[in-house]
């Protein structure tokens, strides 16, 4: 079945499509579409598929877990290769992920279950940039989806997770149609977002607390070794959805990949202020029921503690904010808590330089945007370290007076609003305790006078006789 929807395709030629009727006219969209010729014999399967997956992920229920054979109970735990690519030790299992050379029962069940499962995905993701509009017209395929296997994502672990964000939902969210947007992706990401903003939290809570726990000694190695690879899994997965999440925000296409490599190639470093909405995103932001876990898990994201998931997060935030205070859409005690994401991420990651620096950005104009709207902003600035009411009400000024902000330039605006924050900014611990040392009036170097008398070569009255050594000999010379 897959290897039909990759193959099948419609002519290049568009005067060969249209001569074999692969040019179709839908009433949704403006222009003719090009049509799959295997799309009418797919899209009835979609059904079984959904029921495939469904009974995969009934098997983590525990009703259903306690009736497995116990020679067969570990089937669906993770299989050896895959846990040894996330973890990097490919030298161990360089043959293991042929099933054919699995010769335990056990493992060939692991691997057969894997290989169902992330098949099953990479048939609905590939099913978008294949079999084209003719796809996303079918609401049975969506519905289908959302009521078999929405219901259990509370049992399935992580990487069984990561197969629906990153094979099927960003593909799908990528090659949708503009018209289908509000009848396809907005009800996908409704049953989404709020789900995968309370798991990702509560993980991260979770790990932050072990962390500040978690003793020197470690009692039992293999106890160690499983948590090393469920955060892991869990950066993985946090990753893939805020990847997710900018791409339904920005709408950033890049190589189209369907079979679960990354889908889009973007420079997630560049400076949040240069940043842009697609119109998804504007659609998402107008839609009160989406935006908020939307916004929650990019500003939440800032402050996990994942450096990466944190730089993807702030090319999305400062565009997703002014829209919304320009459609006056945010309250005050939403500011206040995206303003303080923002501070938390620059504590936690203040060390790393290009975090620092998206982070102190989207602080700036955050703030800028904020305070005009919303003056209890103060009392928040107030609770940072070093950060004076004198100093703070000399930059709000500056900020609130527009004649004179346009006057002040970009980087006496930074120096400024760097001295309030720089209190909260996280620091390695090899820096905290610095003592710089400056010495002032110090002395220049002794550097030995020129010679200033001009060489001989420098004096054109004087002649050296260098000329005459390339004068002709004269004739009367034997």
């Amino acid at each position: 079945m897959l290897a039909v929807i990759k193959r099948s395709t419609w002519p290049s030629d568009m005067d060969v499509a249209r001569k074999g009727r692969f040019v179709r006219q839908i009433p949704r969209f403006g222009t003719p579409v090009l049509c799959n010729p295997a799309t009418k014999f797919i899209t009835p399967l979609f059904r079984s598929i959904c029921l495939i997956l469904r009974m995969l992920m009934s098997l983590w229920l525990p009703d259903v877990s306690a009736k497995i054979s116990v020679e067969y109970s570990k089937a669906n735990e993770i299989s050896g290769p895959e846990k040894a690519s996330i973890l990097g030790n490919y030298s161990h299992y360089s043959e293991a992920s042929d099933i054919s050379s699995n010769k335990q029962p056990l493992e060939r069940m692991q691997n057969f279950l894997t290989l169902v499962h992330d098949v099953c995905f990479q048939i609905l993701g590939s099913a978008g940039p294949c079999l084209g509009n003719e796809f996303y017209c079918q609401s049975e395929v969506l519905e289908c989806l959302i009521s078999s296997l929405f219901p259990l994502l509370h049992s399935i672990p992580d990487y069984r997770l990561r197969p629906l964000i990153r094979i099927f939902a960003k593909g799908y969210v990528l090659f949708c149609p503009p018209e289908l947007y509000e009848v396809t992706v907005v009800p996908l990401l409704t049953n989404l977002c709020p789900y995968m903003l309370k798991r990702l939290s509560q993980k991260w809570a979770v790990m932050d607390q072990s962390a500040e726990t978690k003793s020197d000694v470690c009692a039992n190695e293999d106890a160690d070794n499983q948590e090393i690879l469920e955060e892991q899994l869990h950066r993985m997965l946090t990753r893939e959805y805020i990847d997710l999440l900018v791409c339904v925000m920005q709408g950033k296409k890049g190589t189209a990949v369907a079979d679960g490599r990354d889908v889009m190639e973007e420079d997630f470093a560049a400076a949040p202020q240069n940043q842009f909405l697609g119109e998804l995103g504007h659609l998402i932001l107008r839609n009160r029921d989406l935006f908020p876990p939307v916004l929650l898990s990019l500003s939440s994201a800032l402050s996990w503690n994942d450096s990466t998931a944190s730089v993807r997060a702030t090319s999305s935030c400062l565009p997703s904010i002014k829209q919304l205070v320009a459609e006056q859409m945010l309250g005050e005690d939403e500011a206040h808590h995206i303003f303080v994401c923002v501070l938390m991420g620059l504590q936690r990651h203040g060390q790393n330089e290009v975090n620092a620096s998206l982070l102190f950005i989207l602080a700036l104009h955050s703030y800028e945007l904020f305070r005009p709207l919303y003056p209890s902003l103060v009392r928040v600035m107030l609770q940072i370290p070093g950060c004076s009411f004198d100093q703070l009400k000399r930059f709000d000024e500056m900020i609130l007076n527009e004649n004179h902000s346009r006057l002040v330039s970009e980087k006496r605006k930074k120096d400024m609003f760097r001295n309030l924050v720089n209190g909260v900014i996280g620091k390695n611990i090899s820096m905290m305790f610095r003592n710089e040392i400056r010495i002032k009036n110090l002395p220049s170097l002794f550097r030995p006078a020129r010679n200033s008398r001009p060489g001989v070569l420098d004096d054109g009255t004087m002649d050296v006789g260098i000329c005459k050594l390339f004068d002709r000999p004269s004739e009367n010379i034997p």
